[in-house]
């Protein structure tokens, strides 16, 4: 891969595809081979994941603001594609949503996602085919019945290895958004004028976890007032996306490290919400952190605008159950 795009990646892009994609470039998998190969598969999930759960945040908030309709099809496949996650699932949630802002003529907040996905309704980019090419050569190394010998597996890794570097290139334009850290709002009330907000925001960016940014704002932003939450803002502009509850920043996954925590997959019937951590949090279940009473409510306010009717009633009334009891 080109030394100029690994040092931009490992700089600049958001830190959720920055950690796994410098593992990938440690000695430890620098030859092709099946585990250099299982390792471009961790990290194209890991970018595959990262970009629908921004695209389903983004339409999660138009929705609520009515700026587009969430069509029968997406709510009806929603509950299937969204509780269990697979890399399939996570292609599919990508396209699809990004199928509904196209198609209803309204720009996502990262407007260049929708673009580098789909050239339209209907046909695929080569970065879509290049994501599609991993997920098939995953599914064929998980396939008991099929035997690879090590010509066979080199192959694939290095067929792998250009389809991952032209997903990273052609997403250099994430650079151009910010991806920071609400650590905590404080409010300064003066009788004689209206409250100044102190905001100390971390930016959520390169490979070392040890290294967020950490700042201070005295803007007027008193519209983000949630912790945990992770957003993204647009350069130059006060626009933001609040990721929250889909991608958060806690220190109660079971090696209680801070880290940043993805969202994957909810079992209602073992009351499970569970996320995977970016570096080593550690296993997580929103369910048994004190995040629960907050974030949790928010989940199900996903499913109450993306799911259809029933789905979403089916999952309120465990969730109710289960916080009755614990709470």
């Amino acid at each position: 891969m080109d030394i100029r795009l690994k040092r931009k990646i490992a700089n600049d892009y958001p830190y959720p595809i920055t950690v796994d994609f410098m593992r990938l470039n440690t000695m430890e998998y620098k030859n092709p081979g099946s585990e250099r190969l299982r390792k471009i598969i961790d990290v194209t999930e890991m970018v595959l994941q990262f970009l629908a759960l921004i695209s389903i945040s983004d339409l999660v908030e138009n929705a609520i603001k009515g700026e587009v309709v969430v069509p029968d099809e997406y709510k009806s496949n929603f509950r299937n594609n969204f509780t269990q996650s697979t890399m399939g699932k996570w292609v599919e949630l990508l396209r699809e949503t990004i199928k509904i802002f196209k198609t209803q003529n309204k720009p996502m907040f990262v407007e260049e996602l929708a673009d580098f996905f789909i050239k339209s309704t209907s046909s695929e980019t080569k970065v879509q085919k290049a994501f599609n090419r991993i997920v098939s050569i995953r599914n064929q190394l998980n396939h008991k019945s099929q035997h690879y010998n090590k010509a066979d597996i080199t192959k694939l890794c290095e067929e792998a290895d250009a389809s991952l570097e032209l997903i990273l290139k052609d997403l250099d334009f994430i650079i151009d958004y910010q991806f920071l850290y609400i650590n905590k709002v404080t409010v300064e009330y003066h009788r004689w004028s209206d409250p100044i907000y102190n905001i100390d925001m971390s930016y959520i960016v390169g490979s070392n976890p040890e290294l967020f940014d950490s700042t201070s704002s005295d803007d007027d932003h008193r519209n983000i007032m949630h912790t945990p939450a992770i957003v993204i803002t647009k350069e130059n502009t006060n626009q933001y996306l609040n990721l929250e509850p889909l991608i958060i920043y806690s220190d109660e996954g079971n090696m209680e490290i801070t880290d940043i925590f993805m969202y994957m997959g909810w079992d209602k019937g073992r009351g499970k919400i569970t996320y995977k951590p970016v570096w080593k949090g550690g296993e997580f279940n929103l369910m048994n952190t004190s995040l629960s009473n907050h974030l949790a409510p928010e989940m199900l306010r996903v499913f109450e605008v993306l799911a259809s009717e029933s789905d979403f009633l089916s999952f309120k009334s465990e969730l109710e159950k289960k916080m009755s009891v614990d709470y």
